[in-house]
């Protein structure tokens, strides 16, 4: 039978276990494996906590994958991330923080820029591909291709800083940021 999350000892896990899981699951991960990674550690969280959570925006919503091969369908998968934010979430609601404070907080922001993260990457990405197919020089491709890992850089370094600014705004602070 399965601990009921009022009677779990546990509330959340150690954020070093939390990178891990991300660096195990580069493309993301499902619903379900989620639940089973903080299961596995002792932390109850049933899937409607998960998709409560989901709901009122403090962890992003899945993105559909196709699978392989003809006819396999499809299945959602959490970005790189979700994990972490779900025990911040769990980490911060323990003490004297509720849910209402976080929803009304910078954990938004984390949201916004993760998702505009994502949204970069794509275009970067696509970028890449039209490059590789530009009827043009290779001298020509090489400048194009310099030119994109350049600002993709300078794409990083701004989400990082605005990741930065925003949690200098909050109270309340995400696994792993000083003070």
């Amino acid at each position: 039978m399965e601990a009921r999350e009022s009677e779990s000892p546990l509330r959340f896990v150690a954020a070093e276990a939390c990178r891990d899981f991300d660096r195990e699951h580069p493309e993301g991960a499902s619903c379900q494996a989620i639940l089973e990674f903080f299961g596995a550690r002792g932390v109850a969280l049933s899937e409607a906590t998960f998709r409560r959570y989901v709901k009122l925006g403090l962890v992003p919503r899945s993105v559909r994958v196709g699978r392989k091969g003809k006819h396999r369908g499809s299945s959602g998968l959490y970005p790189v991330g979700t994990a972490t934010q779900v025990n911040d979430i769990r980490r911060l609601t323990h003490g004297d923080v509720t849910i209402e404070d976080l929803v009304n907080s910078h954990f938004l922001f984390q949201k916004e820029i993760a998702a505009a993260g994502r949204q970069l990457d794509a275009i970067f990405d696509a970028m890449v591909a039209s490059i590789a197919s530009a009827p043009t020089s290779a001298r020509s491709r090489a400048e194009l291709a310099n030119e994109e890992r350049a600002l993709r850089k300078l794409s990083r370094d701004v989400l990082k800083r605005l990741g930065a600014l925003g949690t200098r705004i909050s109270p309340l602070r995400p696994s792993g940021v000083d003070e």
